[in-house]
């Protein structure tokens, strides 16, 4: 399962923060007040990357299933993955489990980002923040992994699922195999992601930081005379002699 994840990470990580990044700009155009707040930037953040890990599910939903096939063994390779879902269900079988990867995926983000937010209020240091966004990260993932086995289930399933809401999923599942079967695969997941948030998270809110106190610096620079300035543009006084 390395072949698709090699290949198609990167293209899904360019959609996604592509897409975040103009969202972003585009709100705080739009909304220029609404940036000037810390609540502000935060929403226009939240909103911006719900939209960014959307579209990048096109690509990221499509490398899950082919991945997770392989880990399952269900196929021997990636290429074989590829022909047998074509030509058994078509471009759209590609996109099994999508409903299930995005909620988890906009759920992850949005609550590892709400989190951060709230721990680095409390320790605003630079080095803690890197420490936050572990937390963050490894908590929004705990309670997001329902999501993610429920996913994993659907991708690998060798059968078609009935159609249901994710909670009435969630509850078969739990009542076929237990309520422990929600923490399969969790400490794996806790081990990436946390790192994952902690470098996304707390090295954006360094950046934004800087590129604030830079903004505010040149904006008090623009509002303070220069006194060589004036003085260059003060007019000349010739001195007058007594006259004789």
């Amino acid at each position: 399962g390395i072949a698709p994840q090699v290949l198609l990470s990167g293209p899904a990580g360019a959609l996604q923060f592509s897409l975040t990044d103009f969202c972003r700009t585009t709100l705080e155009r739009a909304a220029p007040a609404l940036a000037e707040s810390p609540e502000g930037r935060a929403l226009i953040q939240l909103v911006s990357a719900a939209a960014g890990t959307t579209l990048a599910a096109s690509v990221r939903v499509p490398q899950e299933l082919v991945k997770q096939g392989c880990m399952a063994e269900l196929y021997p390779d990636a290429r074989r993955a590829v022909t047998s879902i074509w030509t058994s269900a078509g471009p759209l079988g590609f996109y099994r489990g999508g409903r299930e990867t995005i909620v988890r995926d906009v759920l992850w983000n949005s609550l590892s980002f709400a989190f951060f937010r709230l721990l680095s209020e409390r320790s605003p240091a630079s080095r803690s923040q890197y420490l936050d966004g572990i937390l963050a990260g490894s908590l929004a993932a705990l309670l997001t992994h329902p999501l993610d086995v429920l996913k994993t289930r659907v991708m690998t399933s060798t059968h078609a699922l009935p159609s249901a809401s994710l909670f009435t999923q969630l509850i078969a599942l739990v009542k076929a195999e237990g309520p422990l079967v929600l923490l399969k695969g969790i400490l794996p997941r806790l081990l990436y992601l946390g790192p994952l948030a902690s470098l996304v998270l707390a090295t954006n809110e360094l950046i934004a930081t800087f590129l604030l106190a830079a903004k505010s610096h040149r904006f008090r620079d623009a509002l303070q005379p220069d006194p060589a300035a004036s003085l260059d543009r003060a007019p000349l006084r010739t001195a007058r002699t007594p006259a004789s």
